[in-house]
């Protein structure tokens, strides 16, 4: 028997974030890759250039899992485990690094401004994540027709793309069945009996495996929230990360939390 997890220790966590930005004059990226990689290196703690290449240049800082991408059309930056670092420093890491990037390669003129907020909301199955989006306010409509021909619906991805202003919001809510994640198996069974010393110590080493669960699941629902604009004039880019951070938090993430 798989235990069900408490509220409190599955509630929605910041899975991953992706910037990510796109360009139509970076082709100094050919004469000045290594100089920016270089650059990311000397000015940024914790930063490893990889290796220059013709197509991209790649630098991590890996006990962030920060990750950065570049080349002559587009820069990207990754942040994994997304919970384990808060969003200000992500920003201002991004941020800063692009900035680096930004100078070297003389750009000036941008064709897309994109920031993804990945959360995950842990289930211990795909039918309880399933059951969860049943209920939830974003959904699909399932017709009559179908129930009356005896259909019934297994998975669910609900999909909407909204814009205010100048921003662009895809929202995305489904399941996700995560094959490189901890097994929900190992977690304890619900209200163990008569527990000796031995086994409330090893009840407590396995509560603490909900804690792990919930960062790394093997099934959960999933929360994309792709916010973007086009050609935008300039770039403030930590204040936009923030801005959109906000609006996730406010607008969209209560869908998940509400669950």
């Amino acid at each position: 028997m798989v235990a069900k997890p408490r509220k409190e220790q599955m509630r929605p966590r910041l899975d991953s974030f992706i910037l990510e930005i796109k360009y139509t004059s970076g082709h100094l990226y050919y004469d000045r890759c290594g100089q920016t990689l270089l650059d990311i290196e000397r000015e940024r703690e914790g930063w490893l250039a990889g290796q220059a290449d013709p197509n991209t240049g790649t630098a991590d800082r890996p006990e962030k899992a920060f990750r950065v991408n570049f080349n002559a059309n587009r820069f990207d930056f990754s942040a994994q485990e997304g919970e384990k670092t808060d969003l200000e420093e992500i920003a201002e890491e991004a941020s800063s690094v692009w900035k680096i990037v930004q100078a070297n390669l003389g750009l000036k003129e941008f064709s897309r401004l994109g920031c993804r907020y990945f959360y995950l909301r842990a289930t211990t199955s795909i039918e309880e994540a399933e059951g969860m989006l049943e209920g939830a306010s974003l959904n699909i409509t399932f017709p009559e027709r179908f129930e009356e021909s005896g259909y019934e619906p297994i998975t669910r991805q609900s999909v909407i793309i909204l814009k205010k202003e100048e921003t662009y919001y895809r929202v995305q809510l489904g399941s996700v069945t995560r094959l490189r994640a901890m097994d929900p198996t190992q977690l304890l069974p619900d209200d163990p009996k008569a527990l000796s010393k031995k086994q409330r110590e090893y009840r407590i080493a396995k509560l603490r495996l909900y804690k792990e669960y919930s960062r790394a699941p093997m099934y959960a629902v999933s929360f994309d929230i792709d916010c973007h604009q086009y050609s935008p004039e300039s770039i403030l880019l930590e204040k936009y990360i923030l801005e959109q951070a906000e609006v996730v938090k406010d607008q969209f993430l209560p869908i998940l939390e509400e669950l």
